[in-house]
């Protein structure tokens, strides 16, 4: 399996979304571009817990869009990753964009590794729902795991 993975974390509370994002980033230097609602950010406002906490408790919708270079995935290295916020009806959910190929070249081949990764997440940050799979990764055919399970695609070869 080759393609574009998506992995999905819903309701990301406003008290821990800015830690979520900022262990995610983790340097300015790791950050190539911003975007909030297609208008370019300084890189480091994806570094800012008090950017990140006005967006997670304001009233507007907002969808903003960091591509990092890389991203740690447990002790593994996966490059070239998107991270998404949108923020609508006071929820905001994150998602993570990267290639199954770039998986595979950091050494990530099951979904059961992508799922511990995920699922530590959701303990850390106190998040009820999360899935990953093909992008997008709703449809539960081309699902890695969902919050509860791994599968039914086991294996990013």
């Amino acid at each position: 399996m080759n393609g574009l993975l998506e992995f999905v974390f819903e309701e990301v509370s406003p008290s821990h979304l800015a830690a979520m994002v900022i262990e995610c980033v983790r340097e300015k230097n790791n950050v190539s571009e911003v975007v909030r609602d297609g208008v370019p950010l300084r890189l480091d406002s994806v570094l800012d817990s008090a950017y990140l906490s006005k967006i997670a408790a304001g009233d507007e919708d907002v969808a903003c869009t960091a591509n990092l270079k890389q991203l740690s995935v447990g002790e593994k290295l996966v490059e070239c990753v998107t991270l998404r916020i949108i923020h609508y009806d006071d929820i905001s959910d994150v998602s993570l964009l990267f290639s199954s190929l770039d998986c595979k070249k950091a050494g990530i081949s099951t979904s059961e590794e992508l799922y511990r990764w995920a699922k530590g997440f959701s303990v850390k940050y106190r998040i009820a729902n999360f899935f990953g799979g093909l992008e997008p990764a709703s449809d539960e055919q081309t699902q890695l795991f969902s919050k509860d399970r791994v599968g039914p695609v086991l294996e990013l070869w």
